[in-house]
């Protein structure tokens, strides 16, 4: 389901091009194929001392590129402002961040192997198999029923015009009871929420825009389960046997970023925000967007994107979080440095916990309201109190430019 990454790429010109090769601290370089390992990031040494350390690593040739890198990430980490966005920046500098060091958002935190780890993988073979089943199988009968209930409704219309009352409730019915069998199926026996949950039929009244920070696959399951709500995609994901059915009667949003001429995501959720109506189910259904752009371990709250606050309507912010249980969980659910081998052990997993809040629902000022940066700002400061967080000024474009940087490899801006 590579849904994940682009749930909440929503970001109307809040693009700030990286050009280089990502800097990152001594060791890191080629420490792993797939994520980072490093456990935590140092951003008050200078571009000099970060080429040389990763000189070392790299080889000569490396330095030159890395002096220049090193101080673009450190200043998007540390929310230095820039030409677009200056007012969130100063306003995300006064969230909780530690300036000097930060603990890594993009590592794995799996714990180290026990006697119980043993256990659980050698339980896996019946475990694995049995759960992937029931996963395909509910996915399969959530298919075979929506497609009953939309015959004869063309998947263009979808695009364009909500579906008929009676038709909806059916499709939200049973997206929501497939989806808690699958968080029970995955180990999920328990989710914890806290705060005000709103009803589907009072969103209206508070607000028709979910907005959360974005940990683990999981997330979506979660929203799935509660609401049915939609979702934000690329148009590639339409193609996807079963999960692209699903979404297209989930009405999402597919945005199509191979086209230059098309829709911007933000237009996108602008234009159906006007036609979202969940208190009698006749308009399109409410959306739950991911501002972060991508999924981190939760030990920070990256940079918020402003698309999903252009519009300055309230926002119902959601914050996620999936603690380990001391005696059972070895495997962290977050969708970072995801390899063959971390998914079997998550699988393998007997138990796995969800904890949701639901903090109150943030009407933007006048001010939040002409500037759609301070906005994410705001909702990204509340968000990360309420997790105990810092706010870190990184987002996807860090995250894939010091994966490129591991293989000799520099991220440039396209302009």
């Amino acid at each position: 389901m590579k849904m994940t990454t682009v749930a909440g790429s929503i970001s109307a010109g809040h693009a700030s091009p990286v050009v280089g090769v990502a800097a990152v601290p001594s060791g890191g370089i080629g420490a792993s194929e797939y994520e980072d390992e490093e456990k935590s990031l140092n951003l008050t040494e200078s571009p000099s001392a970060l080429s040389s350390a990763n000189a070392s690593a790299n080889g000569p040739a490396s330095s030159s590129r890395m002096g220049a890198s090193a101080g673009t990430i450190a200043a998007a980490v540390l929310g230095t402002p820039s030409k677009a966005g200056a007012g969130a920046s100063a306003a995300v500098g006064a969230a909780p961040v530690a300036p000097s060091m930060i603990r890594n958002p993009f590592m794995r935190r799996d714990r180290p192997w026990r006697l119980g780890s043993v256990l659980k993988l050698i339980v896996a073979p019946v475990l694995v198999p049995v759960r992937l089943a029931l996963l395909v199988l509910l996915a399969a009968v959530a298919w075979v029923i929506c497609t009953l209930v939309m015959l004869g409704v063309p998947h263009r219309s979808l695009l364009v015009s909500p579906i008929s009352h009676r038709r909806r409730a059916w499709i939200r019915g049973t997206v929501q009871v497939i989806a808690r069998l699958m968080l029970l199926v995955c180990g999920f026996v328990r989710v914890r929420v806290d705060g005000a949950v709103p009803y589907v039929a009072e969103m209206r009244e508070s607000a028709l825009i979910l907005v959360a920070n974005h940990v683990s696959v999981f997330d979506f399951l979660y929203f799935l389960s509660e609401y049915a709500p939609s979702f934000v995609a690329q148009s590639s994901f339409m193609r996807i046997p079963l999960l692209g059915d699903l979404a297209q009667n989930l009405q999402c949003i597919f945005v199509n970023r191979e086209a230059r001429a098309a829709p911007s995501a933000a237009e996108l959720v602008a234009d159906r925000y006007l036609s979202m109506d969940e208190s009698d189910g006749s308009g399109f259904p409410a959306l739950a967007l991911f501002p972060e752009g991508t999924t981190s371990n939760g030990d920070q709250l990256l940079r918020f994107s402003a698309g999903a606050f252009a519009l300055g309507r309230s926002v119902q912010p959601v914050v996620l979080s999936y603690p380990m249980m001391r005696w059972m969980s070895d495997v962290d659910p977050a969708l970072v440095g995801v390899t063959p081998f971390s998914t079997l052990r998550l699988l393998a997993e007997p138990v796995l916990s969800l904890n949701v809040k639901y903090l109150s629902v943030h009407r933007p000022s006048e001010e939040e309201q002409a500037d759609a940066h301070l906005f994410a700002a705001a909702v990204q400061k509340e968000m990360a109190r309420e997790l105990g967080v810092s706010c870190v000024q990184m987002g996807a474009a860090e995250r894939i430019s010091r994966r490129l940087s591991r293989n000799g490899l520099q991220m440039l801006s396209v302009v």
